[in-house]
């Protein structure tokens, strides 16, 4: 049995966060000291420097070897892990979590009563069908 651990230990750094942990210590040993003009960084430092991040990010597993629950929580830590990368401030954060909620709660409404529509539309019309049927054996 295979067992992954997808807990959040600890705060998520931003993907712009990690990018510059990178980046300014190996251009600093390039000697570039000016690192507001990115089109002076050497493409071989900035090629490094993503490889090394590729190399850091966890790969994608195969969907179909794991149990359903597995991958309902990963796809939900990699959901709350966009959420939270891509918003500048914890209020925003808040407000994204909200929006998010409300119009899943919504769709789920929406499924149920086109859901229960169908059902009751199915058997109204399967249960005309019957009589229809039985009034042309009876005759």
């Amino acid at each position: 049995m295979i067992v992954i651990n997808i807990t959040l230990g600890g705060p998520i750094p931003k993907p712009s966060d990690m990018f510059y942990s990178k980046m300014i210590p190996a251009l600093k040993e390039r000697g570039i000291t000016n690192l507001m003009s990115r089109k002076d960084w050497p493409h071989d430092v900035m090629r490094n420097v993503y490889l090394d991040l590729v190399k850091e990010t966890p790969r994608y597993f195969p969907f179909l070897l794991y149990p359903i629950a597995i991958v309902t929580q990963f796809v939900r830590w990699i959901l709350a892990k966009e959420v939270w990368c891509s918003s500048s401030s914890t209020a925003e954060w808040w407000r994204k979590t909200a929006i998010y909620n409300r119009s899943v709660a919504t769709m789920s409404m929406i499924g149920y009563i086109i859901g229960s529509l169908y059902i009751y539309t199915a058997s109204s019309c399967f249960l005309s069908a019957l009589k229809i049927w039985l009034t042309i054996l009876c005759h």
